[in-house]
């Protein structure tokens, strides 16, 4: 079972950082998920054992009290504003820059995407592998040297553009006649 995990389940972790952006999105009624080298330490931490860990240490996602927050929710004009109303600013961030994102906003070490379906990005970013995410997506892993950002950006695409051809696929077999 794949465990959601939004801002709310998470503000008993981040009470360390009290007045910032954090916050402002543990008020909203807007569903916001947590994503990025945080979202995937906690899965690795769910999907390993411990002899997995102590085997494999040099392969872990780690993450620090340094470590960015990286959420995203479904875009609307009217959370934008009310994000920039509050202080976050637009961000240009090319990784972040795919084909799903409509806005980036930051403040603080906190990035919000906003894309245009928040369920369907849940559905990709969390069939992306631990292992996968460290190789190819994560920046901080030792081998990203072999990625720019934009390849991330390529990535995410392309693994869009893959869901989207499954699930149209699947709502054919069925739904033929």
């Amino acid at each position: 079972m794949i465990k959601y995990l939004t801002v709310t389940e998470f503000k008993k972790q981040l009470k360390q950082y009290p007045d910032t952006i954090l916050d402002v999105l543990f008020d909203l009624y807007e569903p916001f998920f947590l994503c990025g080298s945080r979202r995937m330490a906690q899965r690795q931490i769910e999907e390993k054992t411990l002899e997995d860990h102590l085997n494999l240490k040099e392969r872990s996602i780690l993450i620090s009290s340094d470590t960015d927050f990286d959420f995203y929710a479904t875009h609307s004009k009217e959370l934008e504003s009310y994000l920039v109303s509050k202080g976050m600013t637009s961000a240009t961030l090319d990784d972040y820059l795919d084909d799903e994102a409509v806005a980036v906003l930051s403040k603080d070490n906190v990035q919000v995407v906003l894309r245009k379906n928040a369920i369907f990005y849940h559905d990709v970013f969390e069939n992306i592998s631990t292992e996968f995410f460290f190789r190819y997506i994560w920046k901080s892993s030792p081998d990203f040297r072999l990625a720019s950002t934009f390849d991330i950006r390529d990535i995410m695409n392309q693994l869009f553009k893959t869901a989207r051809e499954r699930n149209i696929r699947t709502y054919a077999i069925h739904h033929a006649g």
